[in-house]
């Protein structure tokens, strides 16, 4: 027995109005889950189990069968219980540490991906660096985690998740299996911190972004501001904004006079769909005759469709465009164009340090950006 497991802090309370093996199995299972019971362990037999809680052993039976359900713990015949996710006791061969990549779309998918294609470099780094393999599945992730669990040669470090459209469904995921790690990446949930504690996220430092977006527009003092974004059930584009705001506010601009926002509606299924929303928006502010001196766009495939159709008019001579991510090569070297770097790749490496991380890692984890500005600060010509 480990030494942990004599040491389990039961708290049954016979008046309390949830049952008695219910307490047992939730005292326990918060035991396990907070680390003191790493998966491997064996688990007291049921009586010293019973006496520590100071229960019945039919009543510590029934709460033991429910995390045994429940795939908390799981029971090797001769040997005793433990908790999931280790070794089984029959098993003398060194096993293979694997990580986990999960993606709703076949593999292939991702070399199109300008934004996700860049992640798994990084996160095939990792895996080299930390020694373990890289395991990309798609499909069912409970079945195909169940699969991998029952194979005694392979040991999961745990599971990346790769897309974050389906992050509420996924989460469902995790619940079921609490001994494993799950990271999300890049796009910062409303609902993320109310997460269960096995899965945590690699973010970029959005507020931080936008205000250095905004630090370098008003260093060249022009009249007026223009951001454009679209709405989307993510909180990341709302933080470039509200970082921008404040670097406008601090350098002596009244947002509510010299901001003008553009926040587009979808359908939003492409990245086609993104391009389009700032070729039009673009083609709506020429049209209109708008204050044009410096654009902050929220997202680098939505300022592609905006540059191009400034470029069209000639207007990217005497306008500052920013916009955020650094991912289209094409426009990120024009020097008429500026934006915020994500190091994507480093995400990646970040994301399999942490998953195979022996001690506490952080809930999630914010990397700094990094300004890429283009702008000729002695020829731009800003109206002022």
């Amino acid at each position: 027995m480990d030494r942990s497991s004599a040491k389990i802090p039961f708290h049954i309370n016979s008046n309390a109005p949830e049952s008695l093996y219910l307490q047992f199995k939730e005292q326990l299972k918060a035991h396990i889950c907070s680390q003191k019971l790493p998966p491997g362990s064996r688990l007291p037999d049921i009586k010293t189990l019973a006496r520590l809680a100071g229960v019945s052993v039919k009543t510590a039976n029934s709460g033991l069968n429910e995390l045994l359900r429940e795939r908390v713990c799981v029971r090797h015949p001769k040997k005793g219980t433990f908790v999931a996710g280790g070794p089984s006791p029959a098993q003398q061969c060194r096993r293979k540490k694997v990580c986990m990549l999960y993606h709703r779309n076949p593999a292939n998918v991702l070399n199109h991906d300008d934004v996700r294609v860049h992640l798994l470099q990084g996160i095939q780094t990792g895996c080299r660096e930390h020694g373990v393999d890289l395991l990309f599945f798609s499909g069912d992730p409970v079945e195909t985690i169940e699969i991998y669990r029952n194979n005694d040669r392979i040991e999961i470090t745990g599971v990346l998740m790769l897309e974050a459209s389906g992050f509420e469904e996924d989460i469902r995921v995790a619940q079921i299996y609490p001994q494993l790690r799950f990271i999300y990446f890049n796009d910062y949930a409303f609902s993320f911190e109310k997460t269960p504690r096995n899965v945590y996220g690699i973010f970029h430092d959005d507020f931080s972004g936008g205000y250095q977006a905004g630090i370098q527009m008003t260093a060249l003092r022009p009249s007026s501001f223009t951001l454009i974004g679209v709405k989307l059930p993510i909180e990341t584009y709302r933080k470039r904004a509200a970082g921008f705001r404040m670097a406008l506010t601090e350098n002596g601009y009244d947002p509510e006079v010299q901001l003008s926002e553009y926040w587009e509606n979808g359908p939003i299924r492409t990245l086609n769909d993104l391009r389009g929303i700032g070729y039009q928006t673009a083609g709506r502010l020429l049209k209109a005759a708008a204050p044009l001196s410096a654009v902050f766009v929220l997202n680098d495939v939505i300022a592609e469709g905006v540059w191009e159709r400034f470029r069209e008019a000639d207007r990217l001579e005497s306008l500052l465009l920013f916009g955020y991510d650094n991912i289209f090569p094409e426009i990120s070297r024009d020097r008429h164009f500026s934006t915020i770097d994500i190091n994507f790749r480093k995400m990646g490496q970040c994301a399999v340090e942490l998953i195979t991380a022996s001690t506490f890692i952080p809930k999630a984890v914010f990397l700094p950006p990094q300004m890429l500005c283009r702008i000729n600060y002695l020829t731009k010509g800003i109206h002022v």
